[in-house]
């Protein structure tokens, strides 16, 4: 299954954690949001508060039967998603590197 790819533009006042779940709804996506040097990022803010960074996350397709794969399976299946807000007009884009791990 392949994560979609996204860009656009974002309400500057939106909260990024909400934004996220709604991607959660179509993926299961770890809770621990990273920037790029690993280190865990409340998400407790909005886009504007985000400006000009890039923000990581894991995350994994949920399968058709819901169950999530488990050991190696899991692991070989994980993807890295990022978003990077831009600072001049929180506009977003949005990617992923499939296989990275």
């Amino acid at each position: 299954m392949d994560f979609p790819r996204y860009i656009g533009s974002v309400n500057p006042n939106d909260d990024v954690q909400e934004w996220i779940e709604n991607i959660a709804n179509l993926y299961f996506v770890d809770g621990n949001i990273t920037d790029q040097n690993d280190v865990p990022i409340n998400m407790n803010g909005t886009f504007d508060e985000y400006a000009g960074q890039t923000l990581y996350f894991w995350s994994i397709a949920v399968p058709d039967n819901g169950e999530l794969p488990e050991g190696d399976e899991f692991i070989n299946n994980r993807t890295i998603l990022y978003f990077t807000v831009n600072e001049d007009n929180n506009d977003i884009d949005s990617a992923y590197n499939s296989n990275y791990y």
